[in-house]
């Protein structure tokens, strides 16, 4: 597998990187009603609050110069720490994450990398939160507008543009019906989110369909796995990350 086809297999991979109840919003609607309409349309404000762990197995299926590509990821989050693992065929392991603090990358051709710079902060942007919606109303580091409606796989939504402080700016759009998010723009492509399931009483869509300049890909979520018991080390720094920390 040549370097271009890496650079867009990773590109998908953080696109990858993704919601009930049925709620109405009436047609004054404001950033602040959207908001509560959505966190209701994922489930009860305290089931949420109570998640501090998730692992989230998937399989993503990518076109690629070869054919299609099956390609098994695996998503573990606590709090704002995550490790976020691909296994691509004939190639290995591609990994990301963060224990809190230091922010990593590892692929078998560029080897153990400690994000610094622009890549940083993108990859701050672009970091998966648990159910980062809670903190959308009070506390979000930036500035979210309403930018009127637009249509998206035959639903009328809300399009929401957050321009977070330093960070990237996105597009989510919410259907005016369900309150469920059912698209995002991000800066490596668009995310479009289906098959809404129910998880221990919460709503998480269990598809996604990725379009980058690269390709389209596909993610399917197999298995859910709601406040599991952690080992001990699997959010702590790879032993090649903690190497380039200590050589500095």
């Amino acid at each position: 597998m040549n370097k271009c086809s890496i650079r867009a297999l990773l590109a998908l991979f953080v696109a990858a990187v993704a919601v009930t109840t049925t709620a109405q919003a009436q047609d004054d609607a404001t950033v602040e009603s959207i908001i509560e309409m959505h966190i209701k349309s994922m489930g009860d404000v305290e089931t949420l609050k109570a998640v501090k762990t998730m692992v989230t197995k998937s399989t993503l299926t990518a076109s690629t110069p070869m054919g299609d590509m099956e390609i098994a990821m695996k998503q573990v989050q606590s709090g704002n720490k995550f490790v976020m693992t691909q296994t691509i065929p004939q190639m290995g392991d591609v990994s990301m994450g963060s224990d809190g603090e230091v922010f990593w990358s590892m692929n078998p051709f560029q080897g153990a990398q400690v994000l610094e710079g622009e890549q940083l902060e993108a990859m701050k942007s672009r970091t998966p939160k648990l159910f980062e919606e809670l903190t959308w109303a009070n506390d979000y580091d930036g500035e979210i507008t309403l930018e009127g409606t637009e249509e998206v796989e035959g639903k009328m939504t809300y399009k929401l543009v957050f321009a977070p402080t330093g960070g990237e700016e996105t597009e989510r759009f919410i259907d005016k019906e369900t309150g469920r998010m059912v698209k995002m723009i991000i800066p490596t492509g668009e995310v479009v989110v289906s098959d809404f399931k129910t998880v221990e009483g919460i709503s998480i869509p269990h598809k996604q369909i990725i379009q980058t300049p690269q390709g389209e890909a596909e993610v399917v979520i197999d298995s859910i796995e709601i406040n599991p018991e952690l080992e001990a080390d699997a959010l702590a720094l790879p032993e090649d990350v903690q190497a380039l920390i200590d050589d500095e």
